[in-house]
């Protein structure tokens, strides 16, 4: 094998109803993809290597599975993706019906393998459907895998895709129980809005609001129940206490038979006061602190009445950074943040009845 070119096409679908006229072109609409992308081209080449040595050996070597082996069409991006199981790759083509270019990314979190632990699979099937969710089905034992549209990486088992259509570079939508028109997610002073709208809802549940600080672990924060109007609907409701730093967001769509089915990811990053939540405990922000940002010191003054019971302060990604001794009430209260690495933190100062906090931002 040599002078090695990969191609994708559009292939014009007559209607069903009727014959073709004479003069209707079937033939597909081809084009090269531009390997220039180093792992797409290394990706390739690799194939083109495990193909040839099936050839030279009358079919005696393993066959090249695990690689190109199904595609599905993204029509939210217009993009063409494959998961390649065998090195946990995700290969996208942009623009596949005019000039489709490849791009190749490692999969953070891959699809597990036989023993659940991170590793190659064989995928011998992608699916789609209307929520543009994909699913990956293992060659080797049927099971469906969901995968992010976009990075390829795991996101769970799925036992009932619905609406899906198989892929093999062709993807027609599919009716859906639910048809999710949109799903929204955005930060304000202190909490997360999430809006999402229905077009359909037929044999719907509930909805599940799930929230992940890695988009590998997901935890359901609330459950809104499903209108069930065939006429869909509008949802709203509000994350009081978001993470500190970058979140991500998702809605898990319940049937009654206990399936689900999955959105769109929605990123937000929040100044968020859930690491300020004690058990039982009010919230408040009437906290001073100066100067913020801070360079070198940080001092903090509590309301004249106030007693700490412990003072933390809190990284972005929600790690504690430092703790302080308590401090008596009334007076301001210097804190040590030597060594501490720039970037935006949470003083947490936990009070006999409550918790005070403040945003601080920590400059070079």
């Amino acid at each position: 094998m040599a002078d090695v070119h990969f191609h994708v096409g559009l292939l014009p679908l007559a209607g069903l109803a009727t014959a073709p006229a004479a003069t209707t072109t079937l033939s597909p609409d081809w084009h090269q993809v531009d390997l220039s992308d180093a792992p797409s081209a290394a990706l390739t080449a690799t194939y083109q290597a495990n193909a040839e040595r099936y050839l030279n050996n009358m079919g005696t070597a393993p066959i090249p599975d695990g690689g190109f082996q199904d595609w599905v069409y993204n029509t939210d991006r217009d993009e063409l993706v494959a998961y390649i199981g065998t090195s946990n790759h995700f290969l996208t083509i942009a623009n596949p019906a005019t000039q489709p270019v490849a791009r190749t990314t490692a999969v953070a979190v891959p699809i597990p393998n036989a023993s659940g632990a991170p590793g190659s699979q064989n995928i011998g099937a992608l699916f789609t459907d209307n929520l543009h969710n994909v699913y990956a089905i293992s060659a080797q034992d049927g099971i469906i895998y969901q995968i992010d549209h976009l990075t390829g990486d795991y996101l769970g088992k799925s036992y009932g895709a619905f609406g899906c259509s198989r892929g093999d570079a062709v993807s027609l939508p599919g009716a859906t129980p639910i048809t999710l028109a949109s799903f929204e997610a955005a930060s304000t002073s202190n909490a997360v809005l999430l809006d999402w709208t229905t077009t359909s809802e037929f044999s719907a549940a509930s909805f599940e609001v799930q929230r992940s600080s890695t988009r590998a672990n997901w935890t359901t924060i609330q459950t809104q129940d499903a209108t069930v109007q065939a006429a869909g609907a509008a949802y709203r409701i509000t994350d009081a206490t978001p993470l500190l730093g970058l979140a991500y967001y998702r809605l898990a769509l319940r049937y009654p038979d206990g399936r689900l089915a999955y959105s769109l990811v929605r990123a937000v990053k929040s100044m968020g006061t859930a690491l300020a939540v004690a058990a039982g405990k009010p919230i408040s922000s009437s906290l001073q602190v100066f100067p913020n940002p801070a360079h070198g010191s940080l001092a903090f003054t509590l309301p004249a009445g106030d007693v700490s019971t412990s003072v933390d302060l809190v990284s972005a990604t929600g790690q504690l950074a430092r703790h302080y001794a308590p401090f008596t009430n009334g007076s301001t209260h210097s804190l040590d943040i030597q060594g501490l690495p720039k970037g935006f933190y949470l003083l947490r100062v936990q009070l006999a009845g409550a918790v005070r906090t403040a945003r601080v931002v920590l400059a070079p």
